[in-house]
């Protein structure tokens, strides 16, 4: 009976999540959508939803824009934020955070980096990597203010796909701990948001999981 029981409650659990995803904004069609979506296939993923937000979206509440979007919960919506090291020497090599000098951060939208974990967990890597570590005097994680120089995008559009600067992805590690196992993040302009799963996410991007942030009660 207890296996039965948790079969039904399974099937049950998957019929909400597809009744949910069938709710919500319709698919954006245009033609910058498109060439995401075209991008999106190139890197691999197969389950690509993306949809417009009208104009007045970024002075709602957070709940009110999960409910548009008919995310599960507040926390699944994110966004993708590019922390430079001011303080970097030599040529930025993109294939690990040890030797970037530029990381595409994405975090929920209800939390904050917290630079100074970032910075730790960074120092860490190098040690994980049986490398010398540097001082803590060479790392300085700000906020990239040549977004669009940088990327491609515009801040609150930022993506990973397609970056102009090649950089590696980091993940904050409460995403990895979503249910159901997706979530929302920019799509190369302000107003257009795309629906990933975690698996294809990883599988695609292959990010590094780091706990940088702090929960943000505002």
């Amino acid at each position: 009976m207890r296996v039965e029981s948790l079969e039904a409650q399974q099937k049950k659990n998957k019929r909400n999540v597809i009744q949910q995803r069938m709710k919500g904004p319709p698919e954006a069609l245009d033609p910058f959508a498109n060439h995401i979506r075209v991008l999106a296939t190139a890197a691999g993923f197969k389950d690509i939803r993306l949809v417009r937000c009208p104009d007045p979206y970024y002075t709602w509440t957070l709940e009110k824009r999960r409910s548009y979007l008919s995310a599960p919960a507040v926390s699944h919506l994110t966004k993708s934020i590019v922390m430079v090291n001011t303080r970097h020497e030599g040529p930025s090599d993109p294939s690990h955070p040890t030797s970037s000098k530029y990381l595409c951060c994405v975090v929920p939208y209800d939390a904050k980096i917290d630079s100074d974990k970032l910075r730790a967990a960074i120092r860490a890597m190098f040690l994980e990597r049986g490398l010398p570590t540097p001082s803590i005097k060479a790392f300085n994680y700000r906020l990239g203010e040549d977004c669009i120089q940088v990327t491609g995008y515009v801040p609150n559009g930022v993506t990973p796909l397609g970056l102009l600067t090649p950089m590696p992805v980091v993940v904050a590690k409460q995403i990895t701990e979503l249910r159901p196992e997706e979530f929302w993040l920019g799509a190369g302009e302000v107003s257009l948001k795309w629906r990933v799963q975690i698996d294809e996410f990883f599988q695609c991007f292959n990010p590094f999981v780091i706990d940088f942030v702090n929960k943000d009660d505002k």
